[in-house]
């Protein structure tokens, strides 16, 4: 049975995933996964130290178990952080309309052109969202990750960056926005394609 860490947007609380039909999706497939839906509170993300504690519950709680992150909207954001952190404790993470940092710094990787020619430059200890995509650029391919959103979603800017480094199997884009019932299609497109197996 594999173990599914769900980590919801900052305005949602995780029970969400069962209101919109995640588990009960995973049911009708007869799916062996896991469902752990995982709580966290935004302003607790300021303290340095939160992302620590967040990853002792998303990752070490596990034990000798490799689970998959499933992150929606800035809940993605944060699995990538563990992922960037500590690659080798997951199995892979599933990004559902993830927030992929700051308008800037999206703008500054188009122009480049795109993330494979991206120069990050140094970076500063506290630069977490250039640290992500420079781990998006150098692990992309080791890491399974799999990217799915609407393709009117708010951060479809980001998104089109990150695709191109991924398999295409790995890739689902969807109509619609950035809300549950959008998210639900790629949930259901992640669970059919089975890459989590």
């Amino acid at each position: 049975m594999r173990s599914l860490r769900l980590l919801p947007g900052v305005n949602d609380p995780p029970e969400r995933f069962l209101e919109a039909g995640f588990d009960a999706a995973a049911r009708e497939r007869g799916a062996p996964v896991r469902l752990e839906l995982l709580r966290y509170e935004f302003a607790d993300l300021v303290d340095p130290g939160a992302m620590a504690r967040l990853e002792e519950r998303v990752i070490a709680s596990a034990g000798a178990e490799r689970a998959w992150l499933v992150g929606v909207s800035f809940g993605g954001y944060l699995a990538l952080q563990c992922a960037c952190r500590q690659p080798d404790a997951i199995a892979g993470v599933c990004l559902i309309a993830p927030y992929l940092g700051g308008r800037a710094l999206i703008a500054e990787i188009a122009r480049a052109p795109g993330l494979a020619a991206w120069n990050p430059g140094p970076l500063d200890a506290d630069d977490d969202d250039r640290r992500l995509w420079r781990f998006l650029q150098a692990r992309a391919g080791d890491l399974p990750l799999v990217l799915g959103a609407g393709a009117a979603d708010r951060f479809a800017r980001a998104h089109a960056l990150l695709a191109p480094r991924l398999p295409r199997e790995h890739v689902h884009f969807v109509d619609g926005a950035h809300d549950w019932p959008t998210w639900r299609r790629v949930w259901d497109a992640f669970l059919d394609a089975g890459i989590w197996r």
